[in-house]
């Protein structure tokens, strides 16, 4: 006996349901895979970027620790941060961590940093010539003090107190700038004092005139002798003085503060065996 078409008809549609159901549950799934790797794309990326910019603040902390000759971190080492052993002390940037190192090689540094977030890891590498070791680096010492009393001389400054920063610099050579601009990295623009301390390789035996040229105060000595006096409250001012040195090595201290507004400072020199007055070279200061 065979089937009526209207049963055989109703055993196709079934058919045909059974495969759209299928197809559609084949659909379903993929969109759900689909989603779930493009979720783990995103995480992924996500972890990446917090890497990378845990990376690089972990660079401008540990640039700030050369420039600054301290330990801000506590680590142990200044130009390093989280150098210590111990992982979970890394500073957290949200979801992310950092580490830096520091290595010295044929007078280069070079601070390695690395930023961690989940499965991600960044690292970035900054290399620059001579030493982060105070001990080691040419230049004078620098100290710097912040004074909220708005100070309108040298003697305003409490010279004694311990410094809010320190480092090294090359030479006493910062022309005219903006209120807006720090003197020093991480500094204030305004109500400071500055403190510049070493020893000063004269040449040539005979007479030499010193000048600085500051805005605002300033002051220089050599061998505890003051040489040039331009303190006060004044835009950018030179005033010179003269001095009889041997050749040699002799102690230089210039101290400089500001008050508001611009400010800059730059100290030159000019003796026997030089052609006029230049800023005195960065060869001539060590400590």
């Amino acid at each position: 006996m065979g089937r009526s078409p209207t049963s055989t008809r109703r055993g196709v549609a079934a058919v045909v349901m059974v495969v759209l159901l299928l197809a559609l549950n084949l659909i379903i799934i993929g969109m759900v895979l689909g989603g779930a790797r493009d979720q783990d794309l995103t995480v992924r990326r996500l972890e990446t970027v917090r890497a990378f910019y845990a990376a690089e603040a972990g660079v401008n902390m540990a640039v700030r620790e050369v420039m600054v000759g301290r330990d801000e971190d506590g680590d142990g080492g200044t130009g390093t941060i989280s150098d210590d052993g111990d992982g979970g002390t890394d500073p957290a940037f949200g979801a992310a961590r950092v580490q830096v190192t520091m290595s010295v090689d044929a007078g280069q540094t070079t601070l390695t940093s690395e930023g961690r977030a989940g499965q991600a890891d960044r690292r970035l590498e900054v290399t620059f010539a001579g030493s982060s070791d105070l001990a080691d680096a040419s230049g004078l010492l620098a100290s710097y003090f912040i004074d909220d009393g708005w100070p309108s001389r040298l003697d305003d400054i409490d010279w004694a107190a311990a410094p809010d920063a320190t480092g090294i610099v090359s030479q006493l050579n910062w022309p005219q700038t903006s209120d807006a601009t720090p003197f020093w990295f991480g500094g204030p623009y305004m109500n400071y004092g500055a403190e510049f301390t070493g020893n000063i390789l004269i040449d040539h035996n005979g007479s030499w005139r010193f000048y600085t040229y500051s805005d605002d105060g300033s002051k220089l000595w050599i061998d505890g002798i003051e040489v040039v006096n331009n303190d006060g409250l004044h835009s950018m001012r030179e005033r010179e003085g003269r001095i009889t040195l041997a050749a040699g090595e002799h102690e230089i201290m210039v101290r400089f503060f500001e008050h508001s507004g611009v400010h800059g400072l730059i100290a030159s020199w000019r003796g026997p065996g030089r052609r006029g007055k230049e800023i005195i070279p960065a060869e001539a200061f060590s400590h």
